[in-house]
């Protein structure tokens, strides 16, 4: 069995009879006899499946089917129809193997959430009409899957297939069919027209061998764990270096206090210093003055020479006045220009320093731009939102295709901001990634497996995994990046 996927793909294999008919039919001994770590079937959902049997063996069992084509067999051809494995010797006596018969066979084709029975019937008509081949059974399991977690029941997923059994024998001849490689090939085509699915790429191509469900299963599970391992390890170390930063923040912030501190008092010390010139400069300008009053009283001149002198001291006194006010007001200058020195030390080492502990005001300041933008720009709402409805989709189809994607739209318009912010902000897309899905975390409090989903897929959007969905999409409705 296969695991869900847009790719088409038809496994065409010997079918074990009397397995098949327990599978198909549910039987309960069955259902109790699988390991849910590899096959679960969910009782709940059997009620989706859908069955179709070829009216010339209604009621009949594939073993009774089986034993008809034997009998067909032996009329037609006048021999036994080969079951067994032959060994024979050729003329330069090597042993060579002869399969058996194989007269019904088994296909396992993948399907999409809306495959109808119609479609399955429209693709074994086709496989008909080209080699002879019938489909006398198929069967649609929509209720079979696996969880990733098997704690979270939000993990489950689904693998829908169609089980098709085929009639392998010309009935006219008493033979079975010969297809070749090619043959095959085009199987694969039909199958993936007649479903509406993207071709499979052949095993010649990917140089991969082919896995039966549960091996599949194992194997990808096995590269999860590793993968999630290797993920806790890269958070832990990480977390390390986070504490390591924050500690030599601290260390550095009580240094920038420290300096704060002896600049404050050498900016107090200065200003006390012009406070004592300012005072000593202004005693002596009014010893001066009184001196000079003094002077002009004991001058016992005439009134003309007394006014004259009188004039002249008074246009001095005026002078010695202007001067004054000239040095109240450069002391005054001087004193503000030590505490607008002051003030611009204390706010230089706060930001030097201070600004690099976030944990005052980094991440509301973060927080709240992220979420003025989601309110005021619809193009940063539409992505976030986006994100968000991924990341609580769970397991579920959604983007119109097995497994979970973003929708096209939703693709296009994330990786369109990404690429506009990176440039408007000279940062790297990677950065404006982390940052769209660190605010939908926020905005949506996403849990840490819903934030490694959002993640994980974003990330894929940045690695061009979404580009060629971009692509067709933006061609098809005639846009343009």
């Amino acid at each position: 069995m296969i695991e869900n996927s847009n790719l088409a793909c038809d496994h065409i294999e010997s079918c074990n009879i009397e397995q098949s008919e327990r599978h198909n039919r549910r039987d309960a001994d069955y259902i109790a006899s699988l390991d849910p770590r590899t096959l679960y079937v969910r009782l709940e959902l059997t009620h989706n499946n859908d069955v179709y049997v070829a009216p010339e063996v209604e009621g009949k069992t594939l073993q009774e089917v089986y034993e008809e084509i034997k009998v067909m067999v032996k009329q037609k051809t006048g021999r036994r129809m080969q079951e067994r494995i032959v060994e024979a010797t050729d003329k330069k006596g090597r042993k060579k193997k002869r399969n058996g018969s194989s007269p019904i066979r088994e296909s396992v084709v993948r399907i999409k959430p809306d495959t109808t029975m119609d479609d399955l019937m429209r693709y074994t008509q086709k496989v008909h009409e080209r080699w002879g081949v019938r489909a006398i059974q198929i069967h649609i399991h929509r209720d079979e899957g696996h969880y990733e977690d098997p704690d979270n029941p939000e993990t489950w997923i689904p693998n829908l297939h169609a089980h098709v059994i085929w009639d392998w024998m010309n009935h006219e001849t008493g033979k079975s069919y010969k297809l070749n490689g090619n043959d095959c090939r085009q199987i694969q085509d039909m199958v993936a027209e007649s479903l509406g699915m993207e071709r499979g790429k052949s095993k010649e191509e990917t140089g991969a061998e082919h896995l039966k469900r549960n091996e599949y299963i194992l194997q990808k599970q096995k590269k999860e764990l590793s993968e999630l391992k290797e993920q806790t390890k890269e958070m832990r170390d990480d977390l390390q270096t986070a504490i390591d930063e924050r500690n030599l923040l601290r260390a550095e912030n009580e240094y920038a206090r420290e300096t704060l501190q002896d600049l404050r008092q050498e900016a107090a010390d200065e200003q006390q210093r012009l406070s004592d010139e300012y005072e000593e400069k202004r005693k002596a300008l009014d010893d001066s003055l009184v001196e000079k009053r003094n002077e002009g009283n004991r001058l016992n001149m005439s009134n003309k020479l007394r006014a004259k002198r009188n004039a002249e001291l008074d246009n001095e006194i005026t002078q010695k006045t202007v001067q004054s006010t000239r040095l109240d007001h450069e002391i005054t200058s001087k004193s503000n220009k030590v505490e607008e020195l002051n003030s611009q030390i204390g706010q230089a080492i706060e930001e030097k320093y201070e600004i690099r502990d976030h944990s005052d005001w980094q991440e509301p300041m973060f927080t709240g731009m992220g979420k003025y933008l989601y309110a005021v720009d619809e193009m940063v709402k539409f992505c976030v939102d986006a994100i968000i409805d991924f990341a609580k989709s769970g397991s579920g189809c959604r983007g119109g295709n097995h497994g979970v994607y973003f929708y096209d739209e939703e693709s296009s318009a994330i990786k369109a901001l990404m690429l506009k912010f990176a440039k408007l902000a000279a940062v790297s897309i990677e950065h404006v990634a982390q940052w769209l899905v660190w605010l939908a975390k926020e905005l949506g409090q996403l849990t840490n497996m819903e934030l490694h989903r959002a993640d994980t897929e974003v990330k894929d959007i940045v690695d061009g995994k979404y580009d060629w969905r971009i692509e067709r999409y933006e061609n098809h409705n005639g846009l343009s990046r």
